[in-house]
């Protein structure tokens, strides 16, 4: 009997060391999880010079399962020269150009609560990132927890490009005593090793750049900025610089000063005469600058076609009819920083009132309206069949009939007139009522006369 229990005793031992290791005797009635799927930050904690550090996750899928991210889970690299992975601490170790996996145990036990309502199925399948990784061992099963080994795909880390900065950016013009908008130039820094700081070398003393790459600050005098120079250093202490142009800074534009009064001087209605060429006129402002007449660039002539004014009208040459000249009157570029336009807007030319734009626009850099002349009338005026005589003795004017101008040649050579002055064939101009009798004389020879010494009164002069 004492050698019979001896047999058994050592057959029970044999059956158990055939068992599977973590076989548990009794019925095992566990849910079984047979697929687990995460979200992590694994890859991005993959990063030339960046420090060793264990990666989060996050379970989507088999929820009673957790994945040691730290003791259980660790980063590998492989050794080329051993060809071998090579487990890495998180001790302050940096990545470096390599080749790299994550190993960890995928696990259900109590910590989780569920070691003994759930289990790993022996074929068990873990997806992270929507990436399958590799089942390394046989699941472990256990009364109160299971777990497997997995290993991440391979990540590979290579060398650094040089570190490179070349922003595109421009300081643009700015405002006394207005801060600038800031900008950010950190995404023009590439290569080298992260994270990156930046500083200011040089610049305008106004202007601030933070560690991060911001630029901002408040100008705070008028006139020309000097450069930018912007160092980026990265976690290897490689350094780049970047030079970045500044523009002027000038006066708020709300603190500009109003121009709301013009007058200038023309040659409108010396170049509006009949037959003449159509050509832009000049102007002189004597009073609002420096507000100037665009006719060069956005001004016309304007005829009177019966029902309204418009440029359709106007030929070649001025014939005919009623005209008007229109154009901008402007305050722009440096000057635009300094004056504006303000309504409402009074123009005078040639001391006449024009006409202006009810809508005075009006922006940072320049402002304008719309300014239009006084009608200008030219016409054919047949004169009257006079010619005004001066006496002498500067007693009032008297007329004669007039004749050719043979005979009035007879008259000057028979002592009876002189001609002090022989006016050449012109056009009659004028432009108002007021105007006419400063009429300049029209088609035929005219004369300015004066009675001949001896003469004293009109009636002494006869003709043939």
């Amino acid at each position: 009997m004492k050698h019979l229990s001896s047999f058994l005793r050592s057959l029970m031992l044999c059956m158990f060391a055939l068992l599977p290791f973590g076989t548990s005797w009794a019925d095992d009635d566990r849910i079984i999880v047979s697929h687990v799927e995460a979200t992590s930050n694994i890859a991005d904690l993959l990063v030339y010079g960046a420090t060793i550090t264990s990666p989060s996750f996050t379970i989507t899928v088999g929820t009673e399962a957790r994945i040691i991210n730290a003791g259980s889970g660790f980063f590998q690299k492989w050794n080329v020269g051993e060809s071998q992975w090579e487990q890495l601490g998180y001790g302050g170790t940096t990545f470096s150009s390599g080749k790299y996996r994550f190993y960890t145990q995928l696990r259900i036990d109590d910590y989780s609560g569920y070691g003994t309502t759930h289990k790993l199925a022996d074929d068990v399948t873990l997806t992270v990132n929507g990436g399958s990784w590799e089942r390394s061992s046989v699941v472990k099963v256990y009364d109160g927890y299971s777990f497997v080994w997995f290993s991440s795909p391979e990540w590979v880390i290579p060398e650094p490009a040089e570190l490179g900065f070349n922003p595109s950016y421009t300081v643009p013009k700015s405002y006394k005593d207005v801060a600038i908008s800031s900008y950010n130039v950190a995404s023009s820094a590439e290569g080298g090793v992260k994270p990156y700081t930046f500083s200011k070398v040089s610049g305008p003393e106004w202007i601030e750049v933070t560690t991060d790459g911001t630029i901002s600050g408040t100008p705070t005098a008028i006139g020309t900025n000097a450069d930018l120079v912007i160092r980026v250093t990265d976690a290897a202490s490689n350094t780049a610089e970047a030079t970045i142009k500044v523009d002027r800074t000038v006066l708020d534009p709300a603190l500009r000063e109003d121009i709301s009064e013009i007058e200038a001087t023309s040659n409108c209605k010396t170049i509006a005469a009949l037959g003449a060429d159509v050509v832009k006129p000049t102007f002189n402002v004597t009073k609002g600058a420096p507000a100037y007449f665009a006719a060069a660039a956005s001004g016309f002539w304007l005829k009177w076609d019966g029902t309204q004014w418009t440029k359709d009208a106007v030929g070649a040459t001025f014939d005919e009819g009623k005209y008007r000249y229109q154009c901008q009157l402007r305050i722009d570029d440096s000057d635009g920083e300094l004056y504006k336009l303000a309504a409402p807007v009074t123009v005078t030319v040639d001391g006449v009132s024009w006409i202006v734009d009810e809508n005075v626009l009006v922006y940072n850099e320049y402002s304008y309206t719309w300014v239009t002349s006084d009608e200008i009338v030219l016409e054919e005026i047949v004169p009257t069949e006079t010619v005004t005589m001066t006496l002498k003795d500067g007693t009032d004017p008297t007329t004669l009939s007039e004749k050719e101008s043979a005979s009035m040649t007879a008259l000057q050579i028979c002592g009876k007139i002189k001609i002090v002055e022989d006016i050449p064939n012109q056009r009659l101009v004028y432009t108002s009522a007021a105007d006419k009798e400063l009429f300049y004389l029209y088609t035929k020879p005219s004369f300015r006369i004066e009675l001949a010494e001896g003469v004293t009164d009109a009636d002494d002069i006869t003709y043939d």
